[in-house]
């Protein structure tokens, strides 16, 4: 009631013969016809070329343009408006009666009038309707209710629950759980890799003092096996120094 209200009042401080909303999206369209040229064909149809080289065709009596736009919004587009005015028309001349002001207040013409309270209805007497006949619905029961747009489900409470007593290690540091310094992890320890290293060393010594080996490949497959850094020329054992066992260990001893 008070919107249709509302409506009525702003139309009537409106002057003009079109509406106002229309009527800005036509001074909207007026300000790009800078950027048509209108050529005319006939006393009807018109040719548009645009900044883009772009080539439009008008048609005044049927009120179209070939992009459409005239058609679907019925507020003539700028291409149209350039040649209107070549005509030496006014473009609010060919925009549809629906937008005119008159219209407008016809259509909020009859108004919702005012009701009383229900305390001031009359009585008449009838019993009130009784609810229809409760009927079971197919499938399994729903065992919880129906929660409210401003309420959180179970699940959603079950979620931030588990979430709540885990902390994100974002930002955080991460230390060896060997020596303690960050930087690196236990898989990574400089001391671990060195005592590995060691021991790999010792075995080879001991292999090398009781007895030689049977084959010239067991110092490779031993530190194939270890697959650690070692002290040499570059930080890991290359195929190179493999080689170069290989034929020191080849070599008949004296």
């Amino acid at each position: 009631m008070s919107r249709f209200q509302k409506n009525i009042d702003n139309i009537m401080k409106h002057e003009h013969k079109i509406c106002q909303k229309i009527l800005l999206k036509l001074e909207q369209n007026k300000s790009k016809v800078a950027e048509c040229i209108a050529t005319k064909a006939d006393q009807f149809h018109y040719q548009i070329e645009d900044n883009y080289f772009r080539l439009f065709s008008i048609d005044l009596k049927e009120m179209t343009c070939s992009c459409r736009r005239w058609e679907l919004t019925g507020i003539p587009c700028h291409h149209a408006i350039a040649t209107i005015w070549v005509k030496k028309d006014e473009p609010e001349m060919y925009v549809p009666e629906c937008y005119t002001t008159e219209l407008y207040m016809k259509s909020y013409g009859p108004s919702i009038l005012p009701i009383n309270s229900s305390e001031e209805c009359p009585k008449i007497g009838v019993e009130p309707a009784l609810p229809p006949i409760y009927k079971t619905q197919p499938g399994r029961p729903k065992k919880l209710r129906k929660r409210g747009s401003d309420e959180t489900s179970s699940k959603e409470l079950d979620h931030k629950k588990h979430n709540s007593s885990k902390t994100s290690r974002k930002g955080k540091k991460k230390n060896c759980g060997t020596c303690g310094k960050t930087g690196h992890n236990s898989r990574r320890c400089p001391i671990i890799m060195q005592n590995h290293q060691e021991d790999v060393q010792q075995q080879l010594g001991r292999e090398g003092s009781s007895s030689e080996p049977s084959n010239v490949t067991e110092v490779t497959r031993i530190i194939n096996e270890s697959q650690v850094p070692m002290q040499s020329s570059s930080s890991f054992v290359t195929k190179q120094t493999i080689n170069q066992l290989n034929q020191h260990m080849a070599q008949p001893r004296e």
